[in-house]
């Protein structure tokens, strides 16, 4: 598999069309058929990308390309993904110091974000935003989008104490995300999967870590699929449901319980990395 961000980085040059002829799935935002993916942005931009030909763009009014690139980087790299016949997760990844990547994933953006980036910071680790891509042909291996971990402004702010890395320029001009000033990991290239952190929130209780088996991972494992309605699309509700299946088996999948009110803080890095026995098996 060549890693999902190279097939990007092919530009067609020609503007993407305004409708798909047939599409299989339509929404007010996309459309999905045998022609490929279509993104129509809130500002009025346009994104296509069929297997084969690569990437084509056009800008909303006024605006420059570059203004699509968080597009690009999450809702038609998941798509290329499906379409390649890859899985993509709603996760952040780490590298870990023996190359594998750790991947995080929660039901809230700011509890798998501000751990990501407190891990990353704390420890020296690359890091990169999601989605992640899953390769389901043996053993786990995935590609990152190559872009840099972002936070809300009040994130930022609530890990002061944890987060030591300046913080960049929004996303794109206005955005109310910031980039966080850390490695990134290498979109361009595979890696293995050591194993994906699923962030539970609890009303009450310690905080818990607990490797699961594979019936018990499926569900999770669904929560944190990207753009799940494209992939159904194209390969179909049971080729999918395979696909979590195949997923759950390739590495540990661990779900880690978190009082609502907890925040990342080094003493909860030290803890989780003491707890790297549940993913140390190559």
């Amino acid at each position: 598999m060549e890693p999902v961000i190279n097939l990007l980085a092919t530009r067609t040059g020609s503007a993407p069309p305004e409708r798909l002829a047939e599409p299989v799935t339509a929404t007010p935002y996309f459309e999905i058929g045998a022609e490929g993916f279509l993104l129509r942005t809130p500002g009025g931009g346009r994104l296509h990308y069929a297997a084969g030909s690569g990437l084509s763009l056009s800008a909303p009014p006024g605006r420059a390309d570059d203004d699509l690139a968080p597009f690009v980087e999450t809702s038609v790299f998941g798509a290329a993904a499906w379409i390649d016949g890859q899985v993509p997760l709603k996760a952040n990844a780490l590298r870990l110091a023996d190359g594998r990547l750790l991947l995080i994933a929660s039901a809230s953006d700011e509890r798998d974000e501000e751990l990501t980036a407190a891990m990353a910071d704390a420890l020296g680790l690359a890091a990169a935003s999601g989605p992640v891509i899953v390769v389901p042909d043996g053993p786990a291996r995935a590609c990152t989008n190559g872009s840099k971990l972002s936070l809300k402004p009040e994130s930022v702010k609530a890990l002061t104490d944890v987060i030591s890395a300046s913080v960049g320029a929004p996303v794109r001009p206005g955005a109310p995300r910031l980039r966080i000033d850390l490695p990134v990991i290498d979109g361009k290239t595979l890696h293995a999967c050591a194993a994906l952190i699923c962030i539970n929130s609890v009303n009450t209780g310690e905080r818990t870590l607990e490797t699961l088996g594979a019936l018990a991972a499926i569900p999770l494992i669904k929560k944190h699929i990207f753009l799940p309605q494209v992939g159904k699309a194209i390969w179909g509700k049971d080729v999918v449901a395979a696909a979590l299946l195949v997923v759950a088996n390739l590495m540990p999948v661990l779900r880690l319980s978190l009082p609502e009110d907890e925040r990342p803080s080094h003493e909860m890095v030290t803890w989780l990395m003491g707890m790297q026995e549940n993913w140390s098996g190559q």
